[in-house]
């Protein structure tokens, strides 16, 4: 398959990096502008995320070392895609593939990545629980003979099972064991089919190691597992289900793991060949990869759309201080819930503009931290603290799921601000031990609703970067991640009550209106207030809140 290239643009910007030092090129890609690679980046993730779930993309021609200009070519693409994961217990972000040792096997141990094996087509998260979103992998060298790579869809996949094998698929929902390996000396329990929030499936699969760990544990895998498994792996096999091509040097695939399975047919070294890290010029290279497993970070989405330009566009709709429609009248109906008490520490999670923190100050004399990964949502909130003089607050701009905290709140509070992270119990974990323990927090968001969801509100799901669990598996998660649940509450028809009360208002007071704004953004808010309306009535959106106690 021809590889994309990218845009004369982002070459340039490219270029310009890879002649820097290495050392600079993580910091760069985090603070640098870069427009024409960041555009080209998203056009790729795009891809990845919405379409075949698979690309692969040409570097610029090497300048000098090819090794390190392909090295470095392929750390940006990864830094620009999100957080780059370590891959194993010493930490390596970036990981070299070749065959280490020819006569080691993964039934003797070895990772896959260390030898020339074949076949085992799988995906990369199978050592950790955690699912992330990518795997970057960028060619360095080419193998002689073999080493050609082998993608599967993994949704066409499951729904071969889901149509003619459902006893087969009812297997692999269920827990198998995994090992932790090249990160400890331990096993952990997991499906190799999960869902994630819109209910796609998720796969997580690598049978060598899947054998090797129900060995360890004394639990060798049951008929029906192993019936499972070959019947995955004659349809993983099947040549028209499969796209097969041969990366060059320069060219990377990225794809989303849970649901790209991949692999490679074996391949053989040239017998003098030495590592591409040890090769003087001339030497036969090994076949070398290198890879990378990313998380996409809401971080940098939240930069743009929750730019200062659109929060004040939103608030003409919420209200001053606001980014969730009630505003006051919302925090009015619950937080007599929380029974909070004058010098309560309260966490605002993803705390937008700052307005429930004000409020809560204002109306039960609390201090607290507020939380969002929108820095102009932080500059605001901040602006605002500082000109109504209030005090005992503190605004902190960081990505949830690596805050880091110290002492301890009365409460947290999160209101919409879940919906864009998928590692929700993770997050909410992270910030149990800082709870009081016996004191109560609200966990408020959007849900999808118990049916098949339209395609109108999958594609708004989409757009907007949510995760939507429902309103059962809201309440399910918050208790997963160890608060117990005192009350779910299901607010739909306030919640549509409330945004049919803020386009009545917007439309009365257009003309004032239009003293501040143009006539495209008033039909863009109606036109979004209307459609969460619909998707509410359709019974695709829901509306809830959980109250939890530490």
């Amino acid at each position: 398959m021809p590889p994309l290239r990218l845009t004369s643009d982002a070459q340039d910007e490219l270029r310009a990096l890879l002649n820097a030092s290495p050392a600079d090129l993580e910091r760069a890609c985090a603070e640098e502008a870069l427009p024409g690679l960041r555009a080209d980046v998203e056009r790729l993730r795009e891809e990845i995320e919405r379409g075949r779930r698979f690309t692969v993309v040409a570097l610029p021609p090497a300048e000098g070392d090819p090794v390190r200009w392909i090295e470095g070519g392929v750390a940006v693409l990864a830094h620009l895609l999100g957080a780059v994961l370590p891959q194993d217990a010493a930490g390596s972000r970036a990981v070299s593939v070749w065959d280490r040792d020819p006569e080691r096997t993964m039934a003797d141990g070895a990772r896959y990545h260390q030898t020339h094996e074949g076949g085992s087509i799988h995906t990369d998260n199978v050592n950790q629980p955690e699912i992330w979103d990518y795997v970057v992998f960028g060619c360095v060298a080419a193998a002689p003979s073999g080493g050609e790579s082998i993608v599967v869809d993994g949704r066409q996949l499951h729904a071969d099972l889901a149509a003619r094998h459902p006893d087969v698929l009812a297997t692999l929902e269920a827990d198998f064991v995994w090992e932790y390996r090249g990160f400890k000396d331990d096993v952990y329990t997991a499906p190799v089919i999960t869902y994630d929030e819109r209910g796609e499936c998720r796969f997580r699969y690598l049978r060598p190691y899947v054998e090797a760990a129900h060995r360890r544990v004394g639990q060798p895998l049951t008929r029906a597992q192993v019936h499972a498994f070959d019947v995955l792996d004659a349809l993983l096999h099947e040549r028209e289900r499969q796209v097969r091509f041969t990366l060059c040097p320069g060219e990377v695939l990225l794809a989303r793991d849970s649901q790209i399975l991949h692999g490679r047919t074996g391949f053989v070294d040239h017998p003098d060949a030495v590592p591409a890290h040890e090769a003087a010029p001339g030497d036969p290279l090994k076949r070398t990869m290198t890879r990378y497993w990313v998380r996409r970070t809401p971080g940098a989405d939240l930069a743009d759309r929750y730019q200062r330009s659109r929060l004040l566009l939103s608030e003409e709709m919420y209200g001053p201080g606001f980014q969730s429609s009630g505003g006051a009248q919302f925090l009015e109906r619950v937080t007599p819930h929380l029974a909070l008490q004058p010098g309560d520490r309260v966490l605002d999670l993803g705390c937008g503009t700052g307005g429930t923190l004000r409020y809560l100050v204002a109306h039960h004399g609390v201090e607290g931290t507020g939380v969002d990964g929108s820095p102009d949502c932080i500059a605001m909130a901040r602006e605002a603290a500082a000109r109504q003089g209030v005090r005992g607050l503190d605004f902190v701009r960081s990505d949830f799921r690596t805050l880091e905290l110290s002492g301890r709140y009365h409460a947290l509070w999160t209101c919409q601000s879940l919906l864009y992270v998928s590692e929700k119990v993770d997050c909410l974990r992270r910030v149990l031990p800082h709870l009081v323990p016996g004191r109560s927090s609200l966990i408020a968001d959007y849900c999808r609703g118990e049916g098949r969801a339209s395609q109108a509100f999958l594609d708004y799901c989409d757009d907007c970067g949510f995760r939507l669990p429902t309103v059962q598996g809201l309440a399910d998660l918050v208790g997963r991640a160890g608060l117990q649940v005192v009350e779910a509450v299901d607010y739909t028809d306030g919640f549509v009550d409330a945004m049919a009360a803020e386009v009545a208002r917007l439309e009365a007071n257009a003309a004032d209106f239009a003293t501040r704004w143009d006539a495209d953004d008033f039909e863009h808010l109606r036109a979004r207030w209307n459609q969460k309306i619909e998707f509410c009535r359709g019974g695709d959106l829901r509306v809830a809140y959980v109250i939890a106690r530490a």
